[in-house]
């Protein structure tokens, strides 16, 4: 495993903390713009402590130090209101790949998006109850 994805809720918004254990750098992707920020919040940095070390756990010895990581905030679309952004969190983890988006998230098709993600729920075959919406 190399990356590992991990979608945070804060004072009411979503961002996506994407790990990246083989480039050692830990990237904050957040659609609200202008929130550019140069280190984690003390909560974004324990959550990277409990990640490392249970990789470290899950790997049988090897530990990953966070003092190697670097952080980083990416250019990543932003959101044009305020209630848009879980959507954006999704999409970022569908599309994050190497440090860089693998396809353009258009802040127009917001409501195109939110369909997609609701139809993959209701009809995904871990929704117990999946019979009742495919009449």
């Amino acid at each position: 495993m190399k990356t590992i994805c991990w979608n945070i809720y804060g004072r009411n918004h979503w961002t996506l903390i994407v790990f990246d254990l083989y480039k050692l750098r830990i990237q904050l992707l957040d659609s609200l713009g202008g929130r550019k920020k140069m280190h984690m919040t003390g909560a974004q940095n324990n959550l990277a402590k409990v990640v490392l070390c249970l990789m470290a756990h899950k790997k049988g010895g090897g530990e990953f130090n966070l003092e190697r990581f670097s952080f980083v905030t990416p250019d990543v679309p932003s959101q044009t209101n305020e209630h848009d952004c879980g959507v954006f969190a999704m999409k970022f983890m569908e599309h994050w790949s190497s440090g860089g988006l693998t396809k353009s998230i258009d802040p127009t098709q917001m409501p195109k998006y939110r369909l997609k993600i609701l139809g993959n729920m209701l009809l995904s075959q871990h929704n117990a109850h999946r019979t009742m919406f495919q009449k």
